[in-house]
């Protein structure tokens, strides 16, 4: 072959050898892929999760329609679980959000991987993250919030005033009972430090709840323990308790007059029989026991009939005992007609009477007795 020859087919032979060489190195590396090309569907997206009461919730992205179903699998202290997620194939999966709950957790740290499966055996790469999940350990730990005071007024209702709330709570929930008789709820914001509540029913208890969340993005809420909230009132506690007397002088003049909240008209009067040199008394069963400590009378003026001299006695240990004596300094005038006795340590006692020893003049005409304790609610 003549040199002019071996340059012409010189082109050829050279495209051969690269020919030749390529298709080595491909067989070369179809060794490490026997079973063909490696396909991965989508991988969970955006994976999200949310802690709640024994349960987590799982939320992620799918939006390859040849995902046919994930897997979450989940694990903690070497206990095992998994659940299956059927994805819908059906409709578009542009921005498929695929939310799942985990329910009947133990109250501890779990750790979660999810994988994406389709029709043909590929799996995706796997998808890992923590979560917690809360319980009756965590809800152990929570206190109701704490206030700083309370008040009651019979125009306005009940004032309550709290300190400032704690980072993770929500609000709290209010339990009482209306002027109506009618159960009512009341939610309070965690911004509120003052609540008012017009139509409260005092004697009627009033029950707190401090709601929680663990995280902002819990799916559940917890809270404290139901707490019943301590409602402190000045109350006269004789006001119309039952009554008793030595006597009266009828025309409705009766005992219970004297309790009746009437401190200025004559037909609100108790008034005794007009028996001279006997002694005269009006008992009043308070129905419980309370720390009084004020006494209040409210007497009428007489020119002849001033009721100078008298006794304010309790019932203590099953005796009368005198807690308050006067024989001169009470003396009734037409400037003077009450009389105010404050008490301490307070008298405790569940019923009472105002005694009047035989002595001429001593004929009794009495508006009203008012005995004052601190009652809580």
């Amino acid at each position: 072959m003549t040199m002019k020859n071996i340059i012409k087919w010189y082109p050829a032979i050279l495209v051969l050898c690269v020919v030749c060489t390529q298709c080595t190195q491909y067989d070369e590396y179809k060794k490490y892929m026997p079973d063909g090309e490696i396909i991965y569907p989508q991988k969970a997206d955006s994976l999200k999760t949310f802690p709640g009461k024994n349960r987590i919730q799982l939320e992620w992205v799918i939006v390859d329609p040849k995902v046919t179903s994930c897997k979450i699998f989940y694990e903690q202290g070497g206990i095992q679980g998994d659940t299956i997620v059927p994805i819908n194939a059906v409709g578009s999966y542009k921005n498929d959000t695929i939310r799942v709950t985990i329910p009947n957790l133990e109250e501890t740290t779990y750790a979660f991987k999810i994988v994406s499966y389709d029709d043909f055996g590929h799996v995706s790469i796997p998808v890992e993250t923590e979560e917690s999940a809360y319980g009756e350990v965590y809800e152990r730990t929570l206190f109701n919030r704490v206030l700083r005071s309370v008040d009651y007024d019979e125009d306005e209702g009940l004032h309550l005033e709290w300190y400032e709330a704690d980072d993770s709570e929500i609000g709290i929930i209010l339990e009482y009972t209306d002027i109506n008789g009618s159960p009512q709820k009341l939610k309070v914001d965690k911004s509120e430090t003052i609540t008012e509540i017009s139509d409260f029913k005092i004697g009627e208890p009033l029950y707190c709840r401090t709601m929680y969340k663990p995280v902002p993005a819990a799916i559940d809420t917890f809270s404290a323990e139901s707490q019943r909230v301590v409602i402190q009132k000045e109350v006269n506690v004789a006001y119309k308790k039952p009554c008793t007397a030595s006597s009266d002088f009828g025309s409705g003049l009766t005992p219970d007059k004297a309790v009746d909240g009437d401190k200025t008209t004559n037909s609100g009067r108790w008034v005794t029989a007009n028996n001279v040199f006997t002694e005269h008394w009006l008992e009043i069963d308070l129905l419980g026991t309370y720390d009084i400590y004020k006494f209040a009378m409210w007497r009428q003026y007489n020119a002849t009939q001033r009721m100078p001299i008298w006794d304010f006695q309790a019932w203590i240990d099953g005796a009368w005992v005198t807690v308050i004596s006067e024989t001169d300094a009470g003396v009734v005038s037409a400037a003077n007609n009450t009389y105010f006795k404050e008490f301490d340590p307070p008298v405790t006692t569940n019923k009472v009477r105002w005694y009047v020893p035989a002595y001429e003049n001593n004929m009794v005409r009495l508006y009203e007795i008012e005995l004052w304790s601190i009652v809580s609610f």
